[in-house]
């Protein structure tokens, strides 16, 4: 197997991992982030919608 090869799969799996890491991370933070732009809003939160 070449080096550009071996490079190549180790790049795909740093991708892969960044990318389902990244969406845990979004899915984890998800109630933190939409708090903070409630709370940062000018409007009144809308609730019940």
């Amino acid at each position: 197997m070449s080096i550009a090869r071996i490079l190549q799969i180790i790049g795909i799996i740093i991708v892969l991992d960044a990318l389902y890491f990244g969406i845990a991370k979004d899915s984890m933070k998800m109630e933190i982030r939409t708090q903070r732009n409630a709370d940062s809003s000018p409007f009144p939160p809308h609730r019940g919608g």
